[in-house]
């Protein structure tokens, strides 16, 4: 008799329920995690353009040059390296000592994603689903 090289019908479709079942074990893990850092990626966005606004509002102020709010996406890119692409909205306003209240929302991957009234004070960044300061008219 000759021996056959190869594998069996029966063999094949073991590998393949085998390969089934780690499947969908690791996917559902796959999403937490990219989700994961998608937010902490948006968090840190959020702090980097907080401590941007800072820094912009302590120099303009040692120059003597006037300091507004920002309330548009282009200027928030002024003072921080912002993606059309990533971010769809975005507002930093000053109170009377220079510290800045941010308002950023997300667009592209960050979509849906926002950061409403995030100060220094606040410790940690939270993520919501809406922002009214950033979805009313001309935001």
């Amino acid at each position: 008799m000759k021996k056959r090289n190869g594998f069996t019908l029966v063999e094949l479709l073991a590998v393949i329920v085998i390969l089934a079942v780690i499947l969908i074990i690791a996917v559902p893990t796959i999403s937490t995690v990219i989700n994961d850092a998608k937010e902490s990626s948006f968090k840190s966005s959020a702090k980097m353009l907080l401590s941007s606004a800072e820094k912009d509002y302590m120099a303009k102020t040692a120059l003597g040059t006037a300091v507004s709010d920002i309330t548009t996406l282009e200027g928030c890119k002024k003072i921080a390296k912002l993606s059309s692409n990533d971010y769809e909205s975005c507002k930093v306003k000053y109170d009377a000592t220079g510290n800045a209240t941010v308002y950023l929302g997300g667009a592209g991957q960050f979509d849906g994603k926002y950061v409403c009234g995030y100060t220094s004070s606040d410790g940690d960044v939270s993520i919501v689903d809406t922002c009214t300061e950033l979805t009313d008219a001309g935001a």
